[in-house]
């Protein structure tokens, strides 16, 4: 989309992670979740994409350096101070600001297509990605006017006992338009139970200037998923693989057990394929046609040709020609055949310096 800047919320230093890793590069499916989001984010296109970081900031900026460019949050004050940083940027661009965060891997493009172009077609100041959950406990709440559009929204901590029942949550998308966000920005203060400046705040201030701000709902309450925890990273986890598993079944692609079977987004498979049971794909593969793919196999990194056949076994950083049969309990690493003891003596060898 022309016009359109992405800025990227990847400052947090994700503590319920209980990790020395950035929340944001914690793998799923294969890749580092904040590359999920810029996968999304390509897809739509944007004109210029800027990277809020702080905690480890060497170790994301490496991870993005081919994507955009960073800013640095030296405090971390709140999603709006956050935002704040990137205002020297913002005021050389008279179109729209997409606001997203690094640990909302779940999103997908044709929603945010949908955030963009209603905020332009409706000439709003802003919009919000918003669902609706049965128990919305840890999200900010939506509050909307009499004529259906965004009143405010409520950080849980800071809801009275009536905002607390709305079940509609807010995701931490938006789609700003640069002129009203650089007027509003400004005004957001942190008198509030987390002394936070919120992002959110900017929708109440919009609503008092008689701004227009409006929600699309998504009915795909996955998309809302915000990465905290190694438990919400496990139910991430499960959703994309589904979402790979379906996208390479419409591709041509047998999947026998969608619920053993596990395919990184990072990963290639031909036509006609078949997938068994409890089989495992990972990282940079490339999968041809027709193969048969398990039970219980486990391809690393290789590339393996047409007609392969790989059955209890373990594919490691190797090329498999065409009508190649891989036998149960075999192992293949950097292009050797090794078995069982001969893995053994490697796993105990001494490392080298």
């Amino acid at each position: 989309m022309e016009n359109l800047v992405a800025v990227v919320l990847a400052a947090g230093e994700g503590t319920r992670m209980v990790s020395s890793v950035p929340k944001v590069l914690h793998h799923l499916c294969g890749k580092p979740m904040i590359l999920h989001v810029l996968d999304c984010i390509q897809e739509v296109g944007v004109d210029e994409l800027i990277f809020v970081t702080g905690y480890k900031e060497p170790s994301i900026r490496e991870s993005v350096k081919d994507y955009g460019q960073c800013i640095t949050q030296k405090e971390r004050l709140g999603t709006a101070h956050a935002v704040m940083q990137t205002l020297p940027y913002l005021k050389k661009h008279q179109g729209d600001v997409l606001v997203m965060c690094g640990d909302t891997p779940l999103v997908k493009p044709s929603t945010i297509e949908k955030v963009v172009k209603k905020r332009r077609a409706h000439h709003l100041a802003a919009t919000v990605l918003t669902t609706k959950m049965q128990d919305p406990t840890g999200y900010g709440r939506v509050v909307r006017n009499r004529d259906l559009t965004v009143r405010k929204i409520v950080e849980e901590r800071d809801t009275n006992i009536y905002e607390a029942d709305i079940r509609e949550i807010n995701t931490g998308t938006y789609c700003f338009s640069i002129p009203s966000l650089l007027e509003t920005l400004p005004g957001v203060n942190n008198n509030n139970a987390q002394n936070e400046y919120y992002l959110t705040d900017v929708i109440e201030l919009l609503f008092r200037e008689e701004q227009e701000v409006e929600a699309v709902v998504t009915g795909d309450q996955h998309e809302a998923i915000g990465i905290n925890s190694r438990s919400e990273l496990a139910r991430a986890e499960k959703c994309m693989r589904m979402r790979i598993l379906d996208e390479i079944m419409q591709q041509g692609v047998t999947v026998l057990s969608p619920d053993t079977t596990f395919v990184d987004r990072t990963a290639t498979i031909g036509r006609d394929s078949i997938l068994y049971p409890f089989s495992i794909i990972e990282g940079d593969t490339v999968v041809g046609e027709k193969c048969r793919i398990g039970p219980s196999a486990h391809i690393i990194d290789s590339n393996l040709g047409d007609n392969i056949s790989v059955n209890r076994s373990t594919v490691e950083n190797t090329t498999l020609e065409d009508s190649t049969t891989i036998l149960p309990f075999n192992y293949y690493l950097n292009g050797k055949n090794y078995n069982g003891d001969q893995m053994k003596n490697i796993r105990e060898a001494p490392c080298e310096d």
